[in-house]
């Protein structure tokens, strides 16, 4: 009979949590992503607060290769965002949300989950937050034809932004402002804002 030592029996566990669990709960392709494979790793003693952090960063990665995969992982720090009774997360999740529905066309969720992670951001004061959503549902508004809401949205946006001063964030919505006045042809309007 073969004799285990406590030491041994916990390397042989994480070896196959690690190895097996990208596999069970997501597709994953057969090319292996070491940075995927440590954020996988460090899921296995995790506390809940920090599996949250995990996951958003898995979402990130994943935005760009799986939006399946991403929304998994999305849907996941909002359980553990619940979990854990962070809001800021919470509201970071529905917006991780409504972006990967963004990407994937389903315009008809995105609102939602958006107007959910807004709601939040006001409810704990987070002005950061609340103005990268109201910059995405501008762009949202500004790709359904909208035009009115969406400079309504990314106006009250740069509000925010100038309130608080962040400057590499400002010149962003203003690139997106005069994006919208270029799509209703304003080109006056439009220079303007690319100019800023």
């Amino acid at each position: 009979m073969i004799k285990l030592e406590a030491g041994n029996i916990i390397k042989l566990l994480f070896w196959f949590i690690l190895t097996f669990q990208g596999n069970i709960a997501f597709t994953q392709s057969e090319t292996r992503d070491p940075v995927v494979d440590s954020l996988l790793a460090e899921l296995i003693l995790a506390k809940d607060s920090q599996k949250v952090i995990i996951y958003k960063k898995l979402v990130k990665i994943y935005q760009s290769k799986s939006l399946d995969t991403a929304m998994e992982y999305a849907k996941l720090v909002m359980k553990f965002s619940m979990k854990t009774g962070d809001k800021e997360s919470l509201a970071d999740s529905y917006k991780l949300l409504g972006n990967i529905n963004y990407f994937k066309g389903s315009y008809n969720d995105v609102l939602q989950y958006y107007d959910s992670s807004a709601a939040l951001y006001k409810l704990i004061n987070d002005s950061l937050g609340l103005s990268k959503v109201w910059n995405n549902i501008g762009l949202l508004y500004q790709n359904l034809g909208n035009y009115e809401k969406a400079l309504d949205f990314l106006n009250k946006a740069l509000k925010y932004r100038i309130l608080i001063g962040d400057s590499s964030f400002i010149g962003t919505l203003y690139n997106n402002i005069g994006g919208v006045y270029y799509d209703l042809g304003k080109l006056a309007s439009s220079y303007h804002y690319f100019d800023k």
